[in-house]
């Protein structure tokens, strides 16, 4: 059992009798989970019809045993795992418990069926609200887009949940609620009385959970403690009618005990102005399905070692909160303690849901009768306990887990849940949650990096003359890769930048947008004036690496005399050549192709010579000098126009890695080492290129073996100017 429980695949079975002993084990622990389920259905009953709902509790329970029975049953039919138990869950119950809560002053005076077909109505519409939420995530694929609401709402709202769980405990248990007006009420024997039983049930829940994992724990304890009540009460000479009269059992009715909720009343009773009061209750319950739903989601494919399909989830849970909401039924889910009870109790297969179900509806025909057997401070120390372990996790603990400032966040969360309510707190907690990401980004900054072209050449490899000057005037031409999201607080930053830029003596700035992960329509107007501050200073600007989505937004924005360039290598090509031309003083006159092999190889002579050996020919623009994968049986010498080396890969992609301008050999490498071109080289401008093949060269060193010297050692300082190349670009990449 061990092996087939810890994992949410089964193997298939190879004859009848195997695969009836899987479906037995299946039922014996769905048997098992049901008893955990129904007891947490009595204890929500309990919660959910408290106070001024406490004489419908017997409906109570029947209502959310047919909303755990079809969330059950259809979770089982339908999740992404094979084990999955669905039920109602303690987070919903308490926010359905403070919204009927909201409009029972609104109540008061009516008839039992009024009140009791609103609570229905009230319920059953939470649920399908809540049910076509889920549907449309789940149906336009929005399952992971939930998960950008910001962490300190989430664990605000799990805090306040817990804490609003405490506090509906204790006026379950004693009837009443934690306010500064009711604690001397607390002080009456009778009062105190139950709320210590309360108190010390739930610390023994807590240390009896905590030293054992068996899924019977929580059942045993319960049926424990109601059996102690039961036999101290009799011994005290305290008869059933009695204690309930002292609040020590529950006072229920057994008109909804048996068939479905919607069955016993029409909606048409219902009292819709009072459910209007409780509609801004809904959205918070359904936005916890939500995170509900998809947080188990995430635990149970880590526990049970399977890949859950999130928007699969929603929609399954979608469909069932609709069946459930159609009989009038609570939102129910999947839910991790439930599933990982019958998982741990041997079940392997979707027939322990089902069992779940079906338990679960045949207990209605006694949950009213049974509930009012138990005390009500055995089902409170439960809920204390379980909400004690949610504001514990998620309020406190969880600071352990965030910047002072995003727990900060999470502590007004729960004051404003517990003071205003749920939809308050979670229009606030999105508000300062994204208050907290603009705050962050902005300290982040927008520029990750600054460096000159001298730092970063492009791609394009120019004589020594030119890159001389390049060195000495390469700060003039400032690169700024930007990263993050381009939103007004970046942009601004952006505009300071420049401003700085410009009494840095900056001649002209590229600003590469390669690494800006989103633009917000908020940055234009800035973008504008960081644009027109570059104009006034005379500065050139450049801008790289806009994708189509920046394109769009900063197209209007973006001035008309600035240079756009599709990537950085173009922009910083583009900035080298503006630097060139307006330095152009500084550069020596270009010497003949004789010039040139007379300076590379030391001696006119030499020169004259090697001319001999080579074959000439002009090349077009856009011609192929040679192609990836070819042998490499000659080298190439580049007397006129510019050759790229583009690297070609899979799928017929293309990309330029370098660009020589004339005076330089091309081919070496291969050429020495017998091995393939590793690139192709393709003729950017018209081009003069002298190719000496690999005959030819065996007969000039046999020939002219000081040529052969010579060439050889032109050769290695071309190797050695490249690698320095390289060096430099890799040094700034990693700088």
């Amino acid at each position: 059992m061990g092996e087939a429980a810890g994992t949410a695949r089964v193997q298939p079975s190879r004859g009848g009798r195997q695969g009836a002993a899987g479906l037995l084990r299946d039922a014996l622990a769905g048997l098992i989970a049901a008893l955990v389920t129904i007891g947490n259905c009595l204890t929500f009953a309990a919660l959910i019809f408290s106070g001024p709902w406490r004489p419908f509790l017997g409906e109570g329970v029947s209502i959310l045993l047919v909303g755990s029975a079809i969330a059950a049953i259809a979770t089982a039919a339908m999740s992404s795992f094979r084990v999955a138990i669905g039920a109602p869950v303690s987070a919903i119950s308490v926010l359905l418990a403070v919204g009927l809560a909201a409009i029972a002053p609104m109540l008061v005076g009516q008839p039992p069926s009024v009140v009791l077909a609103t609570a229905r109505a009230a319920i059953g519409l939470a649920t399908l609200v809540t049910a076509v939420l889920l549907l449309a995530l789940g149906v336009f694929r929005l399952g992971r887009a939930i998960r950008f609401l910001p962490h300190p709402v989430i664990a605000g709202f799990m805090g306040a949940t817990g804490m609003v769980m405490m506090a509906g405990a204790i006026h379950m248990s004693t009837g009443l609620g934690l306010s500064l007006e009711t604690l001397p009420e607390f002080l009456d024997p009778g009062n105190a009385a139950l709320l210590a039983a309360v108190v010390l049930f739930a610390a023994m829940l807590h240390l009896v959970t905590r030293r054992t994992s068996n899924p019977l724990a929580v059942p045993v304890m319960i049926a424990a403690g109601t059996a102690l009540a039961h036999l101290s009460l009799s011994a005290l000479g305290v008869s059933p009618a009695a204690a309930r009269d002292m609040g020590w059992l529950f006072h229920t009715t057994v008109s909804g005990a048996g068939g479905l909720p919607i069955l016993s009343g029409l909606p048409l009773q219902a009292d819709w102005h009072a459910i209007a009061r409780f509609a801004p209750e809904i959205a918070p319950i359904a936005v916890i399905a939500v995170l509900t739903t998809l947080l188990t989601a995430s635990g149970l494919e880590v526990t049970l070692q399977t890949d859950a399909d999130f928007d699969h989830e929603l929609r399954a849970q979608g469909l069932a909160n609709l069946a459930a909401g159609l009989v009038g039924g609570t939102p129910g889910l999947i839910t991790n303690s439930y599933t990982l009870v019958a998982r741990d109790a041997g079940g392997t297969g979707r027939a322990c849901g089902v069992v779940v179900g079906l338990v679960t509806f045949l207990a209605m025909a006694g949950g009213a009768a049974l509930i009012g057997l138990l005390p009500p401070f055995v089902l409170g120390g439960m809920l204390l306990m379980l909400g004690g372990r949610m504001f514990w996790t998620w309020g406190i603990a969880s600071r352990r887990q965030m910047h002072g400032r995003e727990w900060l966040l999470t502590v007004v969360v729960i004051a404003l849940a517990a003071v205003f309510g749920f939809l308050p707190a979670l229009l606030f907690g999105l508000f300062g949650g994204c208050a907290l990401l603009a705050l962050t980004m902005s300290r982040l900054g927008i520029v990750e990096r600054r460096y000159g072209v001298h730092q970063w050449p492009s791609t394009h490899q120019r004589s020594e003359d030119e890159m001389a000057v390049l060195a000495r005037h390469g700060p003039e031409a400032l690169v700024m890769e930007l990263a993050g999201f381009f939103f007004f607080g970046s942009a601004y930053q952006l505009y300071e930048e420049v401003r700085a830029a410009a009494s840095a003596g900056v001649r002209l700035l590229i600003l590469d947008f390669s690494a800006v992960i989103g633009v917000d329509s908020s940055a234009v107007s800035i973008f504008s004036r960081s644009q027109n501050a570059a104009r006034s200073e005379g500065i050139g600007l450049i801008l790289s690496g806009l994708d189509r989505e920046a394109t769009a937004l900063l197209s209007g924005a973006a001035a008309p005399w600035a240079m756009r360039a599709a990537s950085i290598d173009e922009a910083l090509e583009a900035a080298e050549n503006a630097l060139l031309k307006v330095h152009r003083a500084e550069i020596p006159a270009a010497c003949g192709e004789s010039g040139w092999f007379a300076r590379a190889l030391g001696d006119p002579a030499l020169a004259e010579a090697l001319s001999g050996y080579l074959e000439r020919s002009r090349r077009a623009a856009g011609e192929v000098l040679c192609r990836q994968g070819d042998p490499a049986d000659s080298l190439l010498f580049v007397e006129r126009g510019t050759v790229a080396v583009i690297v070609e890969g899979t799928g017929g992609a293309r990309v330029r890695v370098r660009v020589y301008e004339r005076h330089t050999v091309l081919g070496e490498l291969g050429f020495f080492l017998g091995a393939a071109r590793t690139a192709t080289l393709e003729v950017a401008e018209e081009a003069v290129i002298g190719t000496l093949d690999r005959v030819s060269f065996e007969r000039l060193s046999g020939e002219n073996p000081p040529l052969a010297l010579a060439l050889m050692r032109y050769l290695v300082v071309v190797q050695a100017e490249r690698l320095t190349f390289a060096t430099r670009q890799l040094t700034a990449a990693r700088g």
